[in-house]
């Protein structure tokens, strides 16, 4: 993947995780699974914790964009 590319695959992701961490994306989360799926997964996923699992992954995502840019190697979504 080039390099381009996988900034711009960084920044989708990125942009998913602060929305969910900053724009409300958290607590729309805690209402789907509250309203849409199992009531036994709701009462564990506050949206406190989808906001803690957002801010890890942002962090390991960041940690691995990192690495790609300097290791071409880990860059493996896509081949061309």
């Amino acid at each position: 993947m080039s390099l381009g590319l996988w900034a711009a695959a960084y920044s989708v992701v990125m942009a998913f995780w602060i929305w969910i961490i900053r724009w409300g994306g958290a607590e729309k989360l805690e209402e789907t699974l509250a309203n849409d799926f199992s009531q036994s997964l709701a009462k564990y996923l506050s949206a406190d914790t989808v906001k803690i699992v957002g801010y890890v992954a942002l962090g390991v995502s960041s940690l691995w964009f990192i690495a790609g840019v300097y290791i071409p190697g880990l860059r493996f979504w896509v081949h061309a």
